[in-house]
């Protein structure tokens, strides 16, 4: 079955357009990707116009991979400034694992290159690369930037970009450096086309064989802030942000369902070619002891995500509260 649509002008002339719009993202993308392989030095010589070449080279001739760290990898704890607040939630890297050089240079020490290969049975066999790079733009692990990329033989595609630079971040005088793990500017950016997104229509009285499926191209933008305040790492937290995206509609290839413009034409009619933009912010009392894999303290937490524009010039917003709490368990299910 082929992933081109062939059903109506409008359809050919959507698929057209998109598959314009795909390759104008991809080229950036792919421009992104090759500017650090130029090995354009991040710092110039004391005249402001040089890239400091001898700085450089000394720095790859003292590299030690196990810099900061023990024989068997193992990173031993490290003492920070005194002058740190909230010593707990900052992240230690050691000297070893700032490595100088591009991506290739630094390949599987702060870069890598994934391959990706799949198959399934309604979008095709499929391939494509993830690049990512934790110490972007030789940041000296202040900025860390994805690529990600997929093609299918029947048309489904994924492109795309994210980009975080930690607010808070300083260099330890013994070697290496420490983030405060909870403050950070984010990016991201894409496009991607899904041929079987499911749709089971509206209402709690729907089961399973109201299962139809559409083909989603959605092109989506964001940036986002969150810090603690008023001191690096403190218990409060606030969050801001801003999205964009935008939906284009048409038929569906998941096997042995409708596609959804047959059997909701109307909804379907009114859901395409559909942009919005949203305003997001959040609020929050924390008192864990890791953002990601907390082993104590909990959280309470007030968000709301606004569409303050979007396609027939509606607004709207939800509003939630959350919280949780985390504690250590006996050792049977833990260690």
């Amino acid at each position: 079955m082929s992933g081109t649509l062939v059903g109506t002008p409008k359809g050919r002339i959507q698929n057209r357009r998109c598959s314009l719009f795909s390759w104008a993202l991809l080229l950036p993308l792919l421009g992104l990707l090759l500017y650090p392989l130029s090995g354009v030095a991040n710092e110039l010589s004391t005249n402001g116009t040089d890239p400091a070449e001898p700085i450089q080279k000394k720095a790859r001739t003292a590299y030690n991979p196990f810099a900061g760290m023990e024989k068997d990898g193992r990173i031993p704890k490290k003492g920070l400034p005194d002058d740190i607040k909230n010593p707990g939630r900052w992240r230690y890297v050691p000297e070893g694992r700032i490595k100088p050089g591009n991506v290739i240079d630094r390949l599987f020490v702060s870069s890598f290159i994934t391959p990706i290969v799949f198959y399934e049975q309604d979008v095709g066999a499929g391939g494509g690369i993830a690049v990512t790079d934790i110490d972007f733009r030789q940041q000296r692990r202040r900025e860390f930037a994805g690529i990600f990329l997929s093609y299918t033989t029947e048309g489904q595609q994924r492109y795309s970009m994210v980009w975080q630079r930690w607010l808070n971040h300083r260099e330890i005088k013994d070697g290496g450096i420490a983030f405060e793990e909870r403050s950070f500017l984010r990016g991201r950016g894409g496009y991607a086309k899904t041929l079987t997104v499911r749709f089971f229509g509206l209402g709690t009285d729907t089961t399973a064989d109201d299962e139809t499926s559409y083909t989603d191209e959605v092109t989506y933008g964001g940036l986002f802030v969150q810090q603690s305040f008023p001191q690096p790492g403190d218990n409060a937290v606030y969050q801001l942000g801003i999205n964009t995206e935008h939906h284009n509609l048409s038929q569906g290839y998941a096997s042995s369902v409708p596609s959804t413009d047959e059997e909701y034409p109307l909804l379907f009619d009114s859901s395409d070619d559909y942009g919005m933009l949203r305003l997001n912010g959040m609020l929050r009392y924390d008192t864990r002891d890791s953002q990601h894999s907390p082993y104590k303290g909990g959280l309470i937490e007030l968000s709301i995500d606004g569409v303050p524009l979007q396609s027939g010039n509606s607004a709207a917003a939800t509003t939630a509260l959350e919280g949780n709490w985390a504690f250590k368990v006996p050792g049977l299910f833990h260690d």
